[in-house]
């Protein structure tokens, strides 16, 4: 293992337990389970129970079919990070969205749709890719998506999406950044190409 902080490189051994699966079920771009729950079995906490690292990680997805992204046991020291606390007292990773803004506007969405319930929240799961946004909440940012972005037509889809037809080398661009903005400041921003589907 090697934790690089403050410019210095610290090398220790950790002892860890973690599982792999031999067969796949599901047709997702990834699949499996590495192990960063909350419980104590987790590669975090045995991490920190041993004392090698602060009870912090951060986890990235490429997105790309070809690897990519990136997987930090500790802190990461970076000016452009920013954190929020999460409710110690759920199962899951549990954040506070407080509103999602699109173009710099906030949407007119009822904050109780982020409150967090036995059934309802925000919550981060390193598991799988996708986000998924209470109807409510979704058909606002659709809505308004769509009606900001004049240089394209669309047609809809057999679910009642949108597909957006441009040609353009600049057809992204039209599209408005969109941030999902939490407890203490901290905003999550997604670029077009981050919530845009290239189908062929």
């Amino acid at each position: 293992m090697n934790d690089e902080r403050t410019g210095r490189a610290f090398n220790s051994t950790a002892k860890l337990i973690f599982g792999c699966s031999t067969f796949r079920s599901l047709t997702a771009d990834t699949d499996g389970v590495l192990g960063l729950g909350k419980g104590g079995p987790s590669m975090v906490m045995q991490l920190y129970t041993q004392g090698l690292v602060p009870r912090v990680f951060s986890h990235c997805l490429s997105g790309k079919m070809h690897g990519g992204g990136f997987l930090t046991f500790g802190e990461v020291e970076l000016p452009n990070i920013s954190y929020s606390r999460y409710d110690p007292s759920r199962l899951h990773y549990s954040l506070s969205l407080e509103s999602i803004s699109v173009g710099g506007k906030s949407l007119p969405i009822n904050p109780g749709l982020f409150t967090q319930s036995s059934y309802r929240g925000t919550i981060v799961d390193s598991g799988t890719t996708n986000g998924i946004l209470v109807a409510e909440a979704f058909d606002h940012l659709l809505s308004f998506i769509s009606k900001n972005v004049s240089s394209s037509t669309y047609t809809f889809d057999g679910f009642g999406y949108p597909c957006f037809t441009d040609d353009s080398p600049s057809f992204r661009d039209s599209f408005p950044l969109v941030h999902f903005n939490f407890v203490d400041g901290a905003s999550m921003t997604f670029h077009p190409a981050e919530y845009l589907l290239e189908v062929k």
